[in-house]
């Protein structure tokens, strides 16, 4: 479990102001926010080794899903330990959507917080063992509500093109619940086609891909995946990062990012899968 509290290599009045713009940004500052600008952060106290990566970056994790990722990847040949040196826990804070899960498929609560951000009021999640969606009474939180959960990314090093399209092969087919098209659109499956497929269990809708920027001279043979900015700030073994895409020169544009570069933001080209790329551009 990582706190913002954690991230030590970073002086704390700069963190405060790091994570007010960056709430301003997701649009999780009040009653009087714009129209959000990015669609989550995620906060990490140690860096990665590499950026010829592939990250699996989930927004809540289970031990099952785990073990069925670690197994497909053994058996393509990819020992286990090396994944796991390489995983990170990350404090997530993201847009909800009324679709998504609050359980697991045991059904215990995953670990997640849920609040109105025009008045920081917590959901209570134990009263909702479905999705929201589910609630008409709820109908009236569904462009106001903001999540925190805890997290884990895996980022898989590739030596070559082989492990890259590998990798991303399994990760696509295997790490949510539904399969894309090129387009990022939905291929819809039959049960029989899912149960043959096996998806990781307790996997939910559209996993966060993410290939470093080592990778995105084989953006032509990654046809699942499209060019965006990861904006980073790498800073005594502490990162803070989200990845934009449509919205980067609306953000160029506005007031905060000249002060948020001046604290240490870089922005780092990425490739990632696009069907997250629709959520990250479809915002509110």
């Amino acid at each position: 479990m990582v706190t913002i509290e954690d991230l030590t290599g970073i002086p704390e009045a700069e963190r405060n102001v790091i994570i007010k713009y960056l709430d301003f940004l997701l649009g999780a500052g009040g009653k009087d926010v714009f129209s959000p600008i990015i669609s989550s952060y995620n906060i990490f106290n140690q860096l990665l080794k590499t950026d010829s990566v592939i990250t699996l970056s989930n927004i809540h994790e289970t031990p099952d899903y785990e073990e069925d990722m670690l197994n497909d990847l053994v058996a393509l040949g990819y020992p286990s330990e090396p994944v796991i040196s390489n995983k990170r826990d990350k404090l997530a804070f993201f847009l909800w959507k009324h679709f998504y899960r609050t359980r697991d498929n045991k059904g215990d609560m995953l670990d997640l917080k849920l609040k109105n951000s025009m008045d920081n009021q917590i959901i209570p999640l134990e009263k909702y063992p479905l999705p929201l969606e589910n609630y008409p009474g709820l109908d009236i939180l569904r462009d106001s509500l903001v999540a925190e959960a805890d997290g884990l990314e895996f980022n898989i090093e590739f030596k070559n093109k082989k492990d890259l399209l590998q990798i991303t092969q399994l990760f696509t087919r295997k790490s949510g619940t539904k399969i894309y098209d090129s387009q990022g659109d939905e291929i819809y499956e039959s049960q029989d086609e899912i149960a043959k497929r096996k998806p990781w269990r307790d996997a939910y809708e559209t996993p966060m891909l993410i290939i470093g920027e080592g990778a995105v001279k084989y953006y032509k043979e990654l046809p699942q995946f499209e060019k965006a900015m990861k904006i980073e700030l790498l800073e005594g073994e502490n990162e803070i990062s989200f990845i934009i895409h449509n919205k980067l020169e609306i953000l160029r544009a506005l007031p905060c990012y000249p002060i948020l570069k001046k604290l240490g933001f870089c922005e780092i080209p990425c490739l990632a899968n696009k069907p997250f790329l629709i959520d990250v551009n479809m915002i509110r």
